[in-house]
């Protein structure tokens, strides 16, 4: 299995690996960025600490987040969104007390979950790699969470779109 350093924003990296950077919709996470590094995708996001009184001066983004997933996964994701989650369970979708969704997509084992606390009491969607340990800690997955409104009025779902025709299409 490829393994990957954990990704630091302040690194030069090749114009064609960074495919998009997005400031988060909610006020506790910083920047996210979508790095396509050989057929995986990385996606990196920052967690911006409290405010420590008056003075701005010391808050400094943290490390947080970094999940690492097959680029093929990208049209799964959306896939399994579209027809298990949001489609009716008459129509073919997931039962309505079934929340999360597992496969192995190219060799990684994938899960979805349905959350109502995707950023801070936001509803969305986690995807977390069963595969790979987290980079923070050995005892965690990688796991991140995407909410409603970044997904489906903020662009991000567009954006995958785009990432997974290009894939496809072999143009990225």
């Amino acid at each position: 299995m490829k393994t990957f350093e954990h990704y630091k924003p302040t690194d030069a990296l090749p114009h064609q690996q960074l495919l998009e950077k997005f400031s988060a919709p909610q006020e506790d996470y910083g920047d996210f960025y979508f790095v396509r590094d050989g057929n995986f995708l990385l996606v990196y996001g920052e967690e911006i600490p409290p405010k420590l009184g008056d003075d701005h001066s010391q808050n400094e983004a943290v490390i947080g987040i970094q999940v690492e997933v097959p680029l093929k996964s990208i049209r799964w994701f959306i896939e399994v969104i579209a027809e298990k989650f949001l489609k009716s369970p008459k129509d073919g979708g997931l039962p309505k007390h079934i929340i999360n969704y597992r496969d192995e997509v190219a060799g990684e084992k994938l899960h979805i979950t349905r959350t109502m606390y995707a950023a801070g009491e936001r509803p969305g969607y986690e995807l977390t790699n069963v595969s790979r340990p987290s980079h923070t800690s050995p005892f965690l997955k990688q796991t991140v969470a995407f909410s409603d409104d970044w997904l489906f009025d903020g662009g991000l779902m567009e954006f995958l779109e785009d990432i997974a025709d290009r894939y496809e299409q072999g143009r990225l």
